[in-house]
């Protein structure tokens, strides 16, 4: 199925102008490393189609606004406006042992190690120290959902990494 073989890298916002250009948020951790990345894929109307960028622009801090070549004017833009931006993940660079993509970990169960299951990791906050990993606690005699931050430090507290499996880590949040 092409879904599992496909990351998400950015996000199309809305027109920018008369002439097809879009507002684009890049997921990647330095912003303008999307543009490496092409051709881009988007699902529209459940078909996957390929687009190239022509010219792109920095319009703020987190956000860039990009002409896509067959994209000619403001109608036309519309028509991909809030459209997942999606490569193929054979498409990123090799990592490091011991470096991951966050498509990688999330959906990993979580378990400290008295064997304890934590949940599952949903998400990942940025900070300049170092990411926190997002997990959803599982659901108990009828509980809420909780949700763990737990800092993603190797060897200190994020043990093992199993990336087909789960994530064993030092910490125990009080039950």
């Amino acid at each position: 199925m092409i879904e599992n073989k496909l990351v998400c890298i950015g996000k199309i916002g809305s027109p920018f102008g008369i002439n097809g250009w879009v507002k684009l948020f890049s997921y990647t951790e330095n912003t303008t490393n999307i543009f490496k990345y092409q051709p881009w894929i988007f699902k529209i109307n459940d078909k996957y189609q390929k687009f190239n960028i022509t010219s792109w622009k920095k319009f703020s801090s987190k956000l860039f606004i990009v002409k896509i070549e067959t994209i000619h004017n403001r109608s036309m833009a519309h028509l991909i406006t809030n459209l997942n931006i999606m490569l193929f993940k054979n498409q990123l660079p090799k990592l490091e042992k011991d470096e991951y993509y966050l498509h990688e970990i999330i959906g990993l169960q979580v378990f400290n190690i008295k064997n304890i299951k934590l949940g599952e990791i949903i998400g990942c906050i940025q900070t300049k120290c170092n990411d926190i990993l997002v997990i959803k606690s599982q659901k108990k005699n009828g509980l809420k959902f909780q949700e763990y931050l737990i800092p993603f430090i190797q060897n200190t507290i994020i043990k093992k990494i199993n990336k087909n499996f789960n994530i064993i880590v030092d910490w125990n949040p009080n039950f």
